[in-house]
């Protein structure tokens, strides 16, 4: 498959003659400006696509986004200027304890818009964390110690996650990194996945989210723009959840400046040697920059640090073509909920045999015909099971393709994802 890459000079120096030259962000400006005067979470659309004249965060307000049913990325358009004192947030979230039928259950981290979640913990044991790169939770072993085990930490688009290391070398059971799985040029954008859980009491940290920023004009930032993974966790003994991986930030605009915070690591309290015995850390996500004329006083306050280019489209597709991905049967059965079309797509809720192959099939839209779709099957205790689909078949509005999956006698199922590997664009 042909893949969507840019090729990117490892640092772009231009002069101000540049800046002359023509880029559109793409916005309408039927959002109008947005100058909000406190702290604010915005309601993403479903496209995710939010069309603004002027873009300006106040130094003291932060801005957050609601994640949309498809869980896509943060597209912010300009017609005009991009001014950020305040705080961009959206960064995956940390495990929280909840109460459940069965008792007390942590939950994983929410992943910021366009990010996967974390591994949950519950009654049945552990857990990898969602999307294509989650971390995998310690596969149970006999004869190996139960008080210490260790969760990998979930991938980044560009960066593996971290493989656990027990607290007690060869006695605790660990879980490995998830692997990165895109590039830096990589379409529809997807931001970190999410770490994975141990059934002893803590879940894995949300991968970090995607945002887009682009203007026609100028974009300056002085302020924070955050994308980083959800934390990673402790159990109290020698082990713990690993943290999500890193988000993608992204900057587009004839002249970007600043001295701000450009953030899209992986998440705190987690560990990349096992130091203190925290779950392994996520892999650091992906910041891009996209001008003619670029103020390198942002390249010291980025992390992981900078990747320059020449701008490109902010959203690189007609809307109306936006790829889309969903799974809408699994063994001869429908998703008790409705399928949501998505880059990554998670089915919860089914019921399904054991000890037999069993069908997953998946419909796309606007995914070129005969593309490969990976499915993801994480069980709980057992690791992952993957398979991939024959070729999307079909019209290019409407395809569908299966695969074929064995599921081991005994697996306790998790959840189903399906993933495009890349969406090649012309």
């Amino acid at each position: 498959m042909r893949r969507f890459s840019l090729l990117i000079p490892a640092v772009l120096l231009v002069g101000h003659a540049a800046s002359a030259q023509i880029f559109e962000s793409g916005s309408t400006g039927v959002d109008g400006p947005f100058m909000p005067t406190k702290n604010v979470t915005v309601t993403l659309p479903d496209d995710g696509v939010l069309n603004y004249t002027i873009f300006n965060v106040p130094s003291g307000i932060t801005v957050t986004f609601k994640r949309n049913k498809a869980n896509t990325a943060v597209h912010v358009l300009a017609s005009d200027t991009v001014v950020i004192d305040g705080v961009i947030n959206v960064s995956g979230g940390n495990p929280v304890a909840t109460t459940a039928i069965a008792g007390l259950t942590i939950l994983g981290g929410i992943g910021g818009p366009g990010g996967s979640d974390g591994a949950s913990m519950g009654q049945l044991g552990h857990a990898a964390g969602l999307g294509p790169g989650g971390g995998i939770g310690p596969e149970v072993t006999a004869g190996k110690k139960s008080d210490c085990p260790t969760a990998g930490g979930g991938a980044s688009l560009v960066n593996d996650g971290v493989t656990a290391l027990a607290g007690y070398p060869g006695q605790c059971d660990v879980g490995a990194g998830g692997k990165a799985y895109g590039d830096s040029g990589y379409q529809p954008l997807h931001g970190g996945s999410g770490g994975g859980s141990v059934g002893v009491n803590t879940g894995g940290g949300g991968g970090g989210g995607v945002i887009v920023i682009a203007s026609s004009k100028s974009i300056t930032v002085n302020g924070t723009i955050l994308a980083r993974g959800g934390n990673g966790a402790h159990s109290g003994a020698y082990g713990g959840g690993g943290a999500g991986g890193g988000g993608v930030i992204r900057l587009a605009a004839p002249e970007i400046h600043g001295k701000g915070t450009l953030d899209a690591r992986t998440g705190d309290y987690c560990s990349a040697s096992n130091e203190n015995y925290w779950g392994a850390c996520g892999g650091n996500g992906l910041i891009r920059v996209e001008g003619f004329d670029v103020d390198l006083t942002l390249e010291p306050n980025a992390k992981p640090g900078l990747q320059y280019a020449f701008p490109l489209k902010a959203v690189p597709y007609p809307l109306i073509e936006r790829p889309q991905l969903a799974v809408i049967g699994v063994a001869g059965k429908t998703p008790y909920l409705a399928p949501n079309f998505g880059h990554a797509h998670q089915v919860p809720g089914l019921s399904l045999p054991t000890g037999k192959d069993i069908a997953v099939t998946v419909e796309a839209a606007w995914v070129p015909l005969g593309t490969k779709v990976n499915v993801i099957v994480n069980t709980l205790g057992h690791g992952q099971l993957l398979a991939t689909t024959d070729g999307l078949a079909g019209a290019i509005e409407k395809s569908t393709a299966s695969a074929t999956i064995n599921i081991p006698t005994g697996t306790r199922m998790g959840t189903i994802e399906a993933w495009i590997p890349s969406v090649p664009l012309n």
